[in-house]
């Protein structure tokens, strides 16, 4: 799951340049990846695009059809093998994972994350280990585009978490969010019509602190859910998702 503020679904004509395809659907979430907390807007101003979902929610099962056992394909792009199937089958693909599956993270590498891993290649094993890898980057795209490389189509974090909260959650599922005020927890709840999540919010600098950090993997070990949300910001969120998936529960 940076810093951009709304979150809308995004599709790409064929033939088209990245960027240049139709916006549908409201603003669900205003909230891309999490700022940081210095900087974080208020809880009105965060949830003010938030909307309730005019689609039907989805089973895994329906979207996927004869695709749920097959793992989404990439293409390699700056290093990273990217996901090419869009958000609709990528989100009905993490839903139809089995309950009892392992930990499993999914990283949305933007123009940051990518300058990042240059200045900082000691970071890249956390995105190879992820589970999917999503383009997160309309800026990216279109210049793989006019240069001719393969060029998956961009699924943001906030788009693909909108998608997993308003169409693919069980009646009454509950869902673990590690990071994210707790002042915006029922609005987040009311909008999206949520169960009460398991949350827990670790301090600054939690992933420098080897207690904090471990105190952090445990709430997600001790509250089992198919899926967790890190809203603490990049690369915490990675660092945090890695060290959850290293204990191969």
């Amino acid at each position: 799951p940076t810093d951009a503020p709304t979150i809308s679904a995004v599709t790409t004509q064929a033939g088209t340049p990245p960027g240049t395809g139709r916006r549908q659907g409201a603003s669900i979430l205003n909230r891309h990846s999490p700022p940081a907390r210095s900087d974080a807007p208020a809880p009105k101003a965060l949830l003010s695009d938030l909307a309730v979902p005019t689609a039907p929610r989805e089973t895994a099962a329906k979207r996927l059809g004869h695709g749920a056992n097959r793992v989404p394909a990439t293409s390699s792009l700056l290093g990273l093998a990217l996901t090419t199937t869009d958000a609709v089958f990528t989100a009905a693909w993490l839903a139809a994972r089995p309950d009892n599956a392992p930990f499993g993270y999914v990283v949305t590498p933007n123009a940051d994350h990518v300058a990042r891993l240059a200045r900082e290649p000691a970071l890249r094993p956390l995105y190879h280990a992820a589970l999917l890898r999503l383009l997160d980057s309309q800026a990216i795209a279109l210049l793989a585009w006019f240069l001719s490389l393969p060029t998956p189509p961009v699924i943001t974090g906030s788009d693909l978490t909108a998608r997993l909260l308003t169409r693919h959650l069980r009646p009454g599922e509950r869902i673990t969010i590690i990071g994210l005020d707790p002042a915006w927890l029922p609005e987040l709840r009311r909008r999206c019509g949520l169960a009460p999540p398991a949350h827990h919010y670790p301090p600054m600098g939690f992933e420098r602190a080897p207690i904090a950090l471990a105190a952090a993997v445990r709430f997600v070990i001790d509250h089992p859910a198919r899926f967790t949300f890190l809203a603490v910001g990049s690369p915490r969120q990675e660092i945090l998702a890695a060290a959850i998936a290293e204990t191969g529960q």
